[in-house]
């Protein structure tokens, strides 16, 4: 993909004395806002799930539960931890309930995994590019089994599907689809009953565009993405309904990964404008558009996060490797954790 997203999207490591430091992983907001739960290297295999009190920032181990996965997803509720494991052929995954302690069995055949907004279901993509949906167990009844022969096929895919995303009212999942060289996004109502292009080629044919990174809006009624024109990705905002379309940012360096504040006032999103590695730009979407950056920087992270309250955004240090947080009012930069490793958010 493109240059920064590459640069991005790379797993995390310390190279130390000729061996290899896995990154110490995780940063996600639990429901309540006051706590952050990520994942902590136990040794050189195994990883540990913590929490850090950002109160006090204290750190604490939510478990002891040792896990050889690499790649997390906490469910909207902070009940449920998907974790995947890759091997050499293959990815399994397994889900776990933080409050029972009860696990499911591992399934294999996909990597691409997001939760319902209830905590549910689970949308995915598996090894040959169809989009489905699948029930997650029942672990209040006991139940453990977690099968891809019980989902449901949601759209076969004529090209390379990926980034499913759920709408907040649980009722759609936009994805992104790379059909005949054209990179669109689509939206699928969750039953599988519509399914229509939300953006797609340019209508000038000599031009290249490709759309991608969609992100619902909190009321669900727009969806925020990149559109790269001739090899320039820029963030903007289609109405889901209308497929009105509206440019955020004008800027030749590469704006990505847009994600919206639980108000949906702003957008905050990776640059690459000032620095390489990355930083946190924060668009206010009321008139006049301003942008605020935030001057962090990003590198080697995902998409940050928002606390519930839209007051704060966790992140990846780009100096240090640390979880960091930022107050989006003041600036004021509080780091979270000390522990000399590398992380990353899920």
């Amino acid at each position: 993909m493109r240059r920064f997203i590459g640069l991005m999207s790379v797993v995390v490591g310390i190279s130390c004395a000729g061996l290899i430091v896995l990154a110490l992983l995780g940063g996600r907001f639990v429901p309540e806002g006051w706590q952050v739960l990520y994942v902590r290297q136990a040794d050189f295999y195994y990883r540990a799930l913590w929490r850090v009190d950002t109160s006090r920032g204290l750190t604490f181990p939510e478990n002891d539960v040792r896990y050889a996965e690499s790649v997390f997803a906490l469910s909207p509720d902070g009940r449920f931890l998907l974790a995947t494991r890759y091997d050499e052929s293959s990815a399994q995954t397994r889900i776990f309930d933080l409050h029972s302690g009860l696990r499911s069995e591992s399934i294999v055949g996909s990597d691409q995994w997001a939760w319902s907004p209830d905590g549910r279901f689970l949308a995915f993509v598996d090894e040959q590019g169809d989009l489905f949906k699948l029930s997650r167990p029942d672990f209040d009844k006991g139940e453990t089994t977690f099968r891809l022969t019980d989902a449901t096929l949601l759209v076969r895919s004529r090209g390379d599907m990926s980034a499913p995303v759920w709408s907040p009212d649980g009722t759609r999942i936009a994805y992104q689809d790379f059909r005949a060289n054209v990179q669109q996004i689509y939206v699928v109502s969750a039953d599988g009953s519509e399914n229509f292009a939300l953006i797609g080629a340019d209508d000038r044919e000599d031009r290249l565009s490709s759309a991608s990174d969609p992100a619902w809006s909190p009321d669900g009624a727009q969806i925020a993405f990149v559109y790269e024109l001739d090899g320039n990705p820029e963030i903007y905002v289609v109405e889901v309904e209308t497929g009105n379309l509206t440019r955020i940012t004008h800027h030749p360096a590469h704006d990505v990964a847009p994600l919206w504040s639980p108000d949906g006032s702003q957008l905050v999103f990776l640059s690459d404008r000032r620095y390489l590695l990355g930083e946190l730009i924060l668009a206010d979407l009321t008139e006049p558009l301003r942008f605020v950056p935030l001057d962090v920087t990003a590198f080697l992270a995902s998409s940050p996060q928002w606390s519930p309250d839209g007051r704060r955004l966790v992140y990846i240090s780009g100096d240090d490797g640390e979880i960091e947080r930022v107050d989006v009012e003041t600036g004021r930069v509080h780091q979270l954790t000390n522990e000399q490793m590398s992380h990353r958010l899920p």
